[in-house]
């Protein structure tokens, strides 16, 4: 149930066992702290030992709240001595630009840096550079590092790390390493991304680095104020919901314009183009009149009047106004002129301070704002096809994501991975919707904004998969602290009058959906999501059939309509009570060791199908035993729901993993195409299922004895292109099986 979006560089948390209170014998904690050295001080860096340290604690049924509280402890004692072991490992040699003077000087950032770091991509080259950027195994291990830090004491510390470093001349590979790590777990851990009880750095810290002489260590400091917030606000930022957090890093906009203007003499050209986008994010005035300075500055400079010219001569950023479909009416502006134009909307009046802007830049900034309005009408006003007819229209197998993404395609950008998916539900701010009332919990709509970013975001999935379902999450059952305020009468109090707990982990209050108002209060933010035109129904989370259930849920869908849809989390239970007002189980089925698990999930998801409103969208997830290569498991789940149901699945992580729940890998086995189904599942004597597709079969074996399928012709199987008429399959396992004539036109690719 957790949806802490926890980025997990630092995988020492990952101990799989329920165990929380046990004390540590010395045994133990000497074992442990032997991997913890081993990993840290292993040279070349050895991935090996986090497997270790998982399997130690695992087998000894050491609790995850104590492996954390001892990695916590022995990172903070051996922080500094492990960081002077793995730099001065690192080859310490001059890089290969170095001989070009300016590099040699510091005026100019190496090339090798240039193309290689995420974030310098991302400011000066293209806004999905994070997911083409590759690491080596000594970076992965200063970032490992680096991020332990984090979690356990903050960045305040890592400036003070590198400043011996940072007047070093020419720069040499082991700069190069420094601060491409740096910069990774800084963008990546910085507030408003990832685990929302890290708070970043403080501003201050950073301003030894803005003087240093290597330009690399510039950068750094550079991102580190961008995402710091000062020393004073950082006990308010972590328990404050996510639309609130931008609100309080605004706050320090002035001290960071402060160290800003220590840049205003840079004369590396990516350093600036970073700087025109962090200052384009300060909600004050006082840069404009830096940027338009600049402007003037280089243009006078190159005696160029024209727009046209000066593009060809800087580098260049897509004007956010063109329409993102007709990349051939797009029109590129100039760093600092996007800049101006990002603070000059975000100022009030801020336009009346922008002189001398050159009038074709102006009449094509009109013409783009004109073509994106047309272009957005056209495509709006374009019939979308129903919920119904995108859920009719999917090929199978068909996917779905539980809050949390699949992981393992990282030369892909995360909208298309996403995409990869038919069904998706999550909290609305996933999908850039905001809450217009403070605290979120009492808001029934939308902020205006948010609304157009919502919009956008759904038009952008559905280009890519024309059949995706969307739904959002609406909570009711329990939610942060944050989301009302304490003396809320929606809070479930006990008997002396104290909110009840809900979820601890994640600092989660039970509400009490047993009152009227609360429940009439739910079905209006329920209709906000679906009225917002973003998302296709609902989903609700922790479904059981009390009386009170019931009543909230009769009123939901009053509120939302008949065509909207409702998705339930039931786990592998019926829901009879339900099954007029709901589209589907959610079933995360976290009991799914023996034979017993497996026929009830199986009922459970047979009668789903057979009972539930239409059109049905139950979900199917169970999860790994061992790992996410326990690849029967999923071919076993995949080929269960593929043989008795028409819904979507998934295989993911085991809940209590310290982990964000049902994080996954994207399986090369769902890339089959099987089209779609032309018969039911098909029992047969020995309890395996098969069932027909316009382009396969689908054969499903739960546990028991092995099963073997014969074609009349003969016919691949998808899990390891073995081509024949006969085929065996082991208990607890599946398979998908493609007609000769879909041979050429299919090809599992690479093992997972």
């Amino acid at each position: 149930m957790k949806r802490i979006i926890l980025l997990s560089i630092s995988v020492l948390f990952c101990c799989a066992t329920l165990q929380l209170n046990a004390e540590l014998s010395a045994e133990h904690q000497e074992k442990l702290e032997a991997i913890l050295e081993a990993h840290f001080t292993a040279i070349p860096f050895d991935r090996l030992n986090i497997e270790k340290l998982y399997h130690y604690a695992r087998d000894n049924k050491i609790g995850k709240r104590d492996l954390k509280q001892l990695k916590g402890q022995w990172t903070m004692q051996n922080w500094k001595r492990i960081w002077q072991v793995r730099i001065n490992s690192i080859e310490d040699t001059p890089l290969e630009s170095s001989s070009d003077p300016l590099i040699a000087s510091g005026k100019k950032l190496p090339p090798e840096f240039v193309e290689n770091d995420m974030w310098i991509r991302f400011y000066t080259q293209n806004r999905m550079g994070f997911d083409e950027v590759k690491f080596s195994n000594d970076e992965m291990a200063v970032m490992n590092l680096i991020s332990s830090l984090a979690y356990v004491g903050g960045l305040d510390e890592l400036p003070e790390q590198l400043l011996p470093y940072s007047n070093n001349l020419p720069p040499t590979q082991r700069d190069l390493l420094i601060a491409r790590a740096s910069n990774w777990v800084i963008t990546t851990m910085g507030p408003g991304v990832g685990y929302d009880k890290y708070p970043g750095s403080s501003v201050s810290v950073w301003e030894p680095l803005v003087h240093s002489k290597n330009p690399m260590y510039r950068c750094i400091a550079l991102n580190g104020i961008s995402d710091a917030i000062p020393k004073h606000l950082q006990h308010l930022y972590t328990p404050w919901p996510s639309e609130e957090k931008r609100s309080i890093r605004d706050l320090s906009a002035h001290q960071k314009y402060e160290l800003y203007k220590l840049y205003f003499e840079e004369e590396s050209e990516p350093i600036l183009q970073a700087l025109y986008s962090c200052l384009s994010n300060l909600p004050i005035s006082e840069p404009l009149s830096f940027l338009k300075s600049e402007f003037d500055r280089r243009s006078n400079e190159l005696s160029i009047k024209e727009i046209d010219q000066i593009e060809a001569l800087q580098s260049k950023v897509y004007d956010p106004f063109a329409p993102a479909a007709a990349p051939s009416e797009t029109i590129k502006i100039s760093p600092k002129l996007y800049a101006i134009q990002r603070l000059s909307e975000k100022i009030p009046g801020g336009e009346a301070r922008i002189k001398n802007i050159p009038n074709e830049y102006k009449e094509r900034m009109r013409q783009s704002k004109q073509n994106a309005s047309i272009h957005l009408k056209v495509s709006h006003n374009q019939k979308e096809p129903t919920a119904a007819e995108r859920i009719d229209a999917r090929d199978f197998p068909s996917i779905f994501q539980a809050w949390n993404p699949a992981e393992n395609l990282k030369n892909e950008s995360k909208l298309k991975t996403e995409a990869r998916h038919d069904l998706i539900f999550h909290a609305p701010d996933f999908f850039g919707l905001l809450w217009d009332t403070k605290p979120y919990g009492k808001a029934t709509g939308f902020t205006k904004d948010s609304l157009e970013a919502g919009k956008n975001r759904r038009d952008n999935l559905l280009e890519l998969n024309p059949n995706m379902i969307i739904l959002c999450e609406i909570r009711y059952r329990d939610a942060h602290r944050s989301f009302l305020e304490e003396d809320s009468d929606w809070w479930w109090r006990d008997d002396k009058g104290q909110p009840k707990v809900g979820w601890e982990e994640g600092d989660y209050l039970l509400l009490d959906f047993s009152n009227p108002d609360y429940r009439k209060h739910v079905a209006q933010r329920a209709k906000a999501a679906v009225d917002s035109g973003v998302f296709d129904g609902v989903f609700l989370d922790w479904w059981m059939e009390d009386e009170d259930r019931l009543l909230l849920l009769q009123e939901v869908r009053a509120a939302i309509g008949e065509d909207a849809l409702i998705l339930v989390n039931a786990n592998d239970r019926h829901s009879p009570k339900s099954a007029s007002y709901i589209n589907g189980h959610f079933m995360e089925c976290y009991r799914s060791q023996g034979k017993k698990d497996w026929k009830r999930i199986e009922d459970a998801l047979v009668w789903a199908e057979a009972h539930l409103r239409e059109p049905r969208i139950n979900c199917l997830e169970t999860w790994y035993a061992k790992s996410r290569e326990d690849l029967s498991l999923m071919r076993a789940t995949t080929t269960l729901g593929l043989t008795r149901s028409n819904g979507y699945l998934l295989f993911a992580d085991p809940n209590p993993l310290p982990t964000s729940d049902h994080l996954h890998d994207w399986y090369s086995f769902w890339d089959a195409d099987l089209g779609k189904p032309i018969s039911q599942g098909e029992q047969r004597a020995d309890g395996s299922v098969l069932r027909e597709f316009t382009k396969g079969y689908a054969v499903y074996n739960p546990p028991g004895e092995t099963t073997t399928v014969t074609f009349t012709t003969p016919h691949r199987r998808y899990s390891n292109d073995a081509i024949a008429q006969t085929h065996e399959i082991e208990p607890l396992d599946g398979d998908i099986f493609i007609a000769i004539s879909e041979m050429t036109k299919q090809t599992n690719g690479s093992a997972h």
